[in-house]
């Protein structure tokens, strides 16, 4: 019980770890897609 209880925990934890990387990674690569029309735009 105690071991599955902290499993859960562990894999929660691991999703929303996860889950921030992705949304990181997202807006990192949509500011880079973005200045780089902007950048092509503004020439």
């Amino acid at each position: 019980m105690c071991f599955s209880h902290t499993y859960d925990l562990i894999m929660s934890a691991l999703m929303t770890l996860l889950a921030l990387k992705c949304f990181e990674w997202s807006s990192l690569l949509y500011t880079l897609k973005h200045a780089g029309e902007h950048r092509n735009f503004s020439q």
